[in-house]
């Protein structure tokens, strides 16, 4: 099926929804997602960022969706190297600064970043590709837990996703804590990395 590597267990979401994902390919492959934060300038983890050759789609919600939709070649990618060098999940963050400006439409729109954390234990929404999940947040030593116990977790293939609440993208999905992809998930905090983002930007233009 064409949503096996999106989150498990989770609700099946039209686009229109979650206009903002990105959908990440290599190769003509998926494999991870991310978020729209300007026209030409997608959010996601840094351990998706290990090669340039990467296109990015909006508005795919099927595997199938991408023979016929127009990608955007990247032409920076920027993680924060704070990862590499500590393999700290709060830093697995990253740019990717697209050739042209995507179109804007119902399919196609930008997401706010956040100007403080979200609070603890507020539920929110993690975008997988073509679902999404709900989860309580729990903030602990640097990084956004999320949990739910319905077993809709993140899974292989959400890597890089947004995690949004009241509008904005407060998380980036960065890791499942248990193979079988349930349990506890840990994901990277925008807040804290919103000096690293304002900064990075405009260094990748």
């Amino acid at each position: 099926e064409d949503e096996e590597d999106a989150i498990i267990n989770g609700n099946l979401a039209e686009i229109e929804d979650f206009p903002y994902y990105a959908y990440l390919t290599r190769n003509g492959q998926f494999f991870c997602g991310g978020a729209f934060i300007e026209r030409d300038l997608v959010l996601t983890a840094a351990h998706c960022l290990k090669h340039l050759d990467i296109t990015v789609y909006p508005g795919i919600t099927k595997h199938s969706n991408v023979k016929k939709a127009k990608g955007y070649k990247a032409k920076y990618v920027r993680p924060n190297y704070n990862y590499f060098a500590s393999s700290d999940r709060a830093y697995d963050i990253g740019l990717i600064r697209l050739k042209e400006k995507i179109k804007l439409g119902k399919k196609a729109q930008l997401v706010n970043l956040p100007t403080e954390a979200p609070p603890i234990g507020e539920a929110g929404t993690v975008v997988g590709f073509g679902i999404v999940k709900f989860f309580e947040s729990i903030e602990k030593g640097g990084v956004l837990h999320t949990r739910s116990d319905d077993k809709k977790n993140t899974c292989y293939g959400d890597s890089g996703g947004p995690i949004v609440y009241n509008g904005a993208v407060v998380g980036v999905v960065s890791s499942g804590e248990y193979g079988d992809c349930t349990g506890y998930s840990i994901q990277t905090p925008v807040a804290a990395n919103l000096v690293w983002i304002r900064e990075t930007s405009p260094l990748i233009l």
